[in-house]
């Protein structure tokens, strides 16, 4: 049997009768709101787009290891940004791409994911 009191700090409680008697109480709160999946999901021009002024600078880049990084990313749906080898992928570039700056990199991973950045992916795999 389910019922509902107040406790001593007028919260809600729920509390469930269990068939032996036992009661147990927890506070009665709403669910916590809906994550969006993909606030951390850009797509790959977007992506891109945040190397700023290194941008060319790293898409000419004639080292292996960013010619490896770049050609991955392209066979990507969309770039999450909170993955672990996404931020040393950038770090890796920063060493060989000199005006790849570190604030770049950090612009790059912190800055908010706006709909538009990933207004291609949501329309294909998330609506």
């Amino acid at each position: 049997m389910i019922t509902y009191e107040t406790n001593e700090n007028g919260d809600s409680v729920k509390v469930t009768t269990l068939p032996s008697g036992t009661m147990i109480r927890e506070l009665d709160r709403p669910a916590p709101p809906a994550v969006d999946p993909c606030v951390t999901f850009i797509d790959v021009g977007p992506f891109y787009d945040r190397f700023s002024t290194a941008k060319m600078a790293v898409l000419t880049s004639p080292d292996a290891g960013v010619k490896a990084i770049m050609a991955d990313v392209q066979i990507r749906k969309w770039i999450d940004l909170q993955r672990a080898d996404v931020a040393s992928s950038l770090t890796y570039i920063g060493t060989v791409v000199p005006a790849f700056t570190t604030a770049i990199r950090t612009a790059i991973l912190t800055t908010p994911v706006t709909a538009e950045e990933n207004l291609a992916l949501r329309k294909l795999y998330f609506s």
